[in-house]
């Protein structure tokens, strides 16, 4: 059901994108533990995103776009803080 939510997230009408934080989270055995946030890896929707593509926050942070592997729907996009 989740999937079906994030799914139709996208970018707003002056191309300003969500980032998510990456998250590790363990889901056995019906318990849920969180390991930790990735630092400066986001989720962002893929609607109108290439990788390599670049994302400019209001702050001045510029991150660049990377797809999963040979997937391209929309929830396949994540960005890296450049440093």
């Amino acid at each position: 059901m989740a999937i079906k939510k994030i799914n139709v997230l996208t970018a707003s009408p002056d191309s300003y994108s969500p980032l998510y934080p990456v998250s590790i989270v363990d889901v056995t055995k019906g318990a849920t533990q969180f390991w930790g946030a990735l630092d400066g890896v986001y989720w962002v929707p893929g609607l109108s995103r290439a990788a390599e593509d670049t994302i400019r926050t209001d702050d001045g942070r510029e991150f660049i776009i990377f797809q999963n592997g040979f997937r391209v729907t929309n929830i396949d996009f994540f960005a890296i803080e450049k440093v």
